[in-house]
């Protein structure tokens, strides 16, 4: 009951990794976004995809010669994000790290549609503008258990959930 009612809180909360790509492309939105990561290594380094819905926001992607896409999901639209990430280990600290970094891109509807760019602190992320445009969102990992611990070498692969929500123009 306690992760079904974080995960539709954090639906609330990931959209905040969407984010406004520099031009060739616009993206305006509102909603939420839920998806599923597996992490090779955590703590570790490495790349990853979160795959899942965009709910209840509205993508709009202008391309350059002027053009515009608009697509409205609701109810959902399917969400990719994909790029790098880093957790790494504090000096000192035994448990899963307290930080953690990720930078990629992301599709709406199979569209690209602008930049992620976030830092985890426990188990929120602030999600932060990134290119063009004004975009804020905040995000809740929800790792599978268990973790892989520090020191390095006690790594483990990882299973998550991500869920936000982001505000954009």
């Amino acid at each position: 009951m306690q992760r079904k009612l974080a995960v539709l809180l954090a639906l609330g909360i990931v959209a905040g990794s969407l984010t406004v790509s520099a031009p060739p492309a616009h993206a305006a939105l509102a909603g939420g976004v839920k998806c599923h990561a597996s992490l090779g290594l955590f703590p570790g380094a490495g790349s990853v995809t979160c795959s899942g819905i965009v709910v209840g926001a509205q993508v709009k992607v202008t391309t350059a010669p002027p053009g515009a896409t608009t697509q409205v999901c609701v109810p959902s639209c399917p969400f990719v994000a994909s790029g790098a990430y880093n957790e790494p280990c504090v000096p000192g600290v035994p448990a899963p790290p307290p930080l953690g970094f990720f930078q990629g891109t992301f599709t709406v509807g199979g569209v690209p549609s602008g930049g992620i760019d976030w830092t985890r602190v426990g188990l929120t992320a602030l999600v932060l503008p990134k290119g063009s445009g004004t975009t804020a969102g905040a995000a809740v990992f929800l790792p599978a258990l268990p973790t892989g611990q520090c020191p390095p070498g006690t790594a483990l692969p990882l299973e998550a959930d991500v869920v936000g929500v982001a505000v954009g123009t």
